[in-house]
């Protein structure tokens, strides 16, 4: 009689279940590679996308590398939509350092107009709170020398409010001191948007919180 196979003991190395799965996950990136842009920008597939990006370290797949290269191609469209900025996210945040520095440089040359879009703010507070140094320094100074009339237009803005309360979370003392000063000049004005009173109640709490520690 045919004797029964065995099967392999839990957390045993199993060569052709490796190799299958080693063989579906290449069918996978190579499918994604091939339709990135489109799929990044899709609710459900934009999560795939980043699953395979993983570390985006392009010398680990062929895959990644062109999946990166053609992100990198239309950093303009991804900003701004819906799914397609968590892509951007993604890299800011678990990427390469040249990567993310990337889209940082990106954002610092249209951080005005994408604080105010509804998408593109998202990226905006993600570069804020994955920048060095120097990079939110280069944000921040764009946000405080924007004219007089932008910026208290930004403050009353729904989505460039939030900014403006990430760029006080991340400043330096001396950015802090300048959001909160520029803030002070606009309270009575401030005070009669829904917008302009969550950027002084986010100014305030923060002030008590820091006080209290």
């Amino acid at each position: 009689a045919a004797q029964n196979k065995v099967a392999p003991a839990p957390g045993s190395t199993d060569p052709e279940r490796i190799q299958t799965s080693r063989t579906l996950l290449k069918a996978v990136e190579d499918i994604v590679a091939k339709n990135v842009m489109t799929l990044a920008v899709n609710q459900h597939a934009c999560r795939l996308v980043q699953r395979v990006l993983g570390d985006c370290d392009c010398s680990r797949s062929p895959c990644v590398s062109v999946m990166m290269e053609a992100l990198e191609r239309d950093h303009e469209k991804l900003s701004r939509d819906q799914h397609g900025n968590f892509i951007l996210q993604h890299i800011l945040e678990l990427g390469q350092q040249h990567q993310a520095d990337l889209i940082q440089d990106y954002v610092s040359g249209r951080v005005i107009e994408l604080s105010q879009h509804k998408f593109g703010s998202h990226l905006v507070e993600k570069c804020l709170v994955t920048a060095n140094p120097a990079q939110a320094t280069a944000i921040i100074d764009v946000l405080l020398s924007t004219p007089e009339e932008m910026l208290t237009k930004m403050m009353m803005d729904p989505y460039a409010n939030f900014v403006l309360q990430r760029a006080y979370d991340v400043g330096n003392a001396t950015q802090r001191a300048r959001v909160d000063s520029a803030v002070q000049q606009r309270h009575e004005l401030l005070q009669q948007t829904t917008s302009g009173r969550h950027i002084i109640s986010h100014l305030a709490r923060a002030k008590s919180s820091s006080s209290s520690s």
